[in-house]
């Protein structure tokens, strides 16, 4: 949008929010509309001034050069979906080096300048002393001297990730990455599975779940499993789903199916595997049958746990196990213990 206060009338004009969003047209936001509505409910009511403290990118042109005073404002408040930034020594160095002079007597558009002062609101003050960031002399030029100036064009490609939009950041983000992409594109990559480490070749930061079969042999041993490669690790894909509330943690791009893609050269990344559901219920079935075996042959081996001998002829020596401790001779004899073989152990038989 951009537009001066003249045209609009006086500062201190009240300013409805139907008219703010009006003047606002595109550029007006939900966190805009926010900031408005905390300021009513202070005020019961707004200003032009205060629209401009809150939202000083609506009185400002593109191509319109500025002073160092609305810069700060500018970007204090920031754009669409930053919420600004405070002015420091690298903002006040990239508007000293990108700014341009305006002759005296000259605002930065071109206008005579008026004989008016601005306004530093109270708590934007305050707020400035407390962060006791790098003095910045804001005071008018003198007689003679320039001022210096730089459009909001300019200013944003200094601080993109102040005033981007939603779609130039994601923009940018993309083009940003496409580029790191490309400076790894060719190469090889560490695979690791369990205890193995291999290394793999990536071109065009792309390898295949085949490529990795040939090497490791998974589909051999699983037949039907699915091959997915992480940038962590098992445990830590178990620490990030129990801290983000069971949402599993992102794979490797794979586009078509089996195709891993945005692979960087010199890193490694984790081979998981998931096995076809109807091959492993299979194989659970066929391993519980091998257990049944196992357990039939275990038992049949197994030898007769101690108990009362009485009961097979041959008296107890052991009071812990004998049912019938004394009585142990006769149940003994009752179950087949002959009298020569009492006198054999050296007992006087009757």
């Amino acid at each position: 949008m951009g537009t001066t206060a003249s045209a609009l009338g006086p500062e201190t004009v009240s300013i409805s929010l139907d008219k703010a969003k009006e003047l606002a047209g595109d550029l007006w936001t939900e966190e805009l509309q926010a900031k408005f509505n905390t300021e009513w409910e202070v005020k019961e009511g707004l200003t032009l001034k205060d629209l401009r403290r809150i939202a000083p990118l609506l009185f400002v042109l593109p191509d319109e050069p500025v002073d160092l005073k609305t810069i700060q404002d500018i970007t204090s408040v920031g754009g669409s979906i930053a919420g600004g930034a405070e002015w420091n020594d690298v903002f006040q160095t990239l508007f000293d080096d990108n700014s341009t002079d305006v002759p005296a007597g000259e605002t930065p558009d071109g206008e005579v300048a008026p004989s008016v002062q601005v306004e530093v609101p109270a708590a934007a003050a305050a707020a400035a002393a407390a962060a006791a960031p790098a003095p910045v002399d804001t005071a008018p030029a003198a007689a003679g001297e320039a001022t210096k100036a730089i459009t909001f064009a300019v200013w944003k490609t200094l601080l993109p990730s102040v005033f981007e939009t939603e779609e130039e950041r994601d923009t940018r983000v993309t083009i940003e990455f496409r580029a790191h992409l490309a400076k790894r594109a060719e190469g090889n990559i560490v695979i690791n599975y369990q205890t193995y480490n291999e290394e793999f070749p990536v071109s065009k930061n792309c390898t295949t779940s085949e490529r990795i079969d040939e090497d490791y042999g998974l589909t051999d041993v699983m037949p039907g499993c699915q091959l997915k490669l992480s940038t962590i690790d098992s445990s830590r894909r178990t620490k990030y789903e129990t801290e983000h509330d069971g949402r599993i943690a992102p794979w490797v791009k794979e586009e078509p199916a089996g195709v891993f893609q945005e692979l960087l050269a010199g890193e490694t990344y984790y081979l998981l595997v998931i096995e076809d559901p109807a091959q492993y219920k299979q194989d659970m079935a066929d391993l519980q049958g091998k257990l049944s075996l196992l357990d039939k042959d275990t038992e049949s081996n197994k030898p007769r746990q101690e108990g009362c001998s009485c009961l097979y002829g041959n008296p107890c020596q052991d009071p812990y196990v004998c049912l019938d401790w004394d009585n142990r001779w006769q149940v003994s004899i009752d179950n087949g213990l002959s009298k020569e073989e009492i006198k054999r152990a050296g007992f006087a038989v009757a």
